[in-house]
């Protein structure tokens, strides 16, 4: 019950205690021992006519994209792999940022910001970015993620050119929607072959979207590493499937092969923890009835102690 007292009469700490407690209990922990994948989405704010009638497929908007998304890699969390597809980006976070307890909050709030400053250094217009969080339970479920997120890109794809390819057609704005609306991928393709149009003529990174990941090199007896965006990614969705577990492998240090694989081990094994507790030098006297001790306090938040172990040389 909050004291009856002015609050010029209240220090500091109890104020602290009294209010942050709002921001903080419905404020979940990320999940230990999950891979987190952080997808953004882009809306427009303002004046983007500079990108023209083909955003979010339009050549400057995916150059701007992708520059954001290698910002990404290395703006805020360390992220080890991302996918980047029309206004979207999903950015695989490196599982050792999930080792100390981490608010979904801070997570969200950290890279929306980051990708407007980037996408706006990069494009020079203002943005808000729709942040998600998926906290997914195996290696499986990852590469399962990628792969939803390709056969997406590639929907937006089709989608997008036959809407062109109709109104071009004479096509009203209505019949092009209803000719849209409820068709399947192949019924798609379909359409777009019979108003001559191929789906290889539309732009690969529109199609098929772009893959970033770090690539280290050795030079002069020294290790750097640097972001590689692969933007010719293969049509064949099984060769595709391939190359991402390759990545993940490589980035997770884990070999995924084709089952269902958990969280990664650390890089070594940690040493247990031992304490020893402090003997003392009298033997403590009884307590007397009046010196019975006092039930501990409760306190909500949960201490967490987290080590870190460095790797064995």
């Amino acid at each position: 019950m909050t004291k009856n007292t002015k609050l010029t009469q209240r220090g500091i700490g109890e104020l602290q205690r009294s209010c942050e407690r709002y921001e903080n209990y419905n404020d979940g922990f990320i999940l230990p021992d999950t891979f987190l994948v952080v997808r953004l989405d882009a809306h427009r704010y303002g004046d983007w006519s500079a990108f023209g009638d083909e955003y979010p497929t339009g050549p400057a908007a995916t150059k701007a994209f992708l520059i954001t998304a290698r910002a990404l890699m290395s703006a805020t969390f360390r992220v080890v792999l991302s996918y980047a597809h029309g206004d979207e980006i999903s950015l695989v976070v490196d599982p050792t940022e999930n080792i100390n307890p981490l608010r979904r909050s801070k997570l969200i709030s950290a890279f929306s910001s980051a990708a407007a400053v980037h996408f706006f250094k990069a494009a020079g217009l203002p943005a808000l970015f729709d942040t998600k969080v998926s906290e997914l339970t195996s290696v499986e479920k990852l590469v399962e993620y990628l792969f939803w997120q390709r056969r997406y890109c590639y929907r937006n794809a089709t989608t997008i050119a036959l809407r062109k390819a109709l109104l071009q057609a004479g096509y009203s704005s209505q019949k092009a929607e209803d000719q849209l609306r409820g068709s399947t991928e192949e019924q798609r393709v379909a359409h777009l072959q019979n108003l001559g149009v191929a789906v290889e003529t539309i732009p690969h990174t529109t199609r098929r979207g772009s893959l970033l990941y770090w690539e280290t090199a050795h030079q002069d007896g020294r290790e750097s590493s640097r972001v590689v965006a692969d933007m010719k990614l293969t049509d064949d969705d099984d060769a595709y499937e391939a190359q991402i577990r390759r990545l993940l492998e490589r980035a997770l240090r884990v070999p995924l092969g084709g089952g269902s694989r958990q969280h990664p081990e650390p890089h070594s094994t940690p040493m247990p923890v031992v304490t020893k507790a402090k003997v003392p030098a009298h033997p403590t006297p009884p307590r007397t009835p009046q010196q019975q001790p006092q039930a501990p306090k409760k306190n909500k938040k949960a201490q967490v102690s987290v080590f870190r172990v460095p790797p064995a040389n």
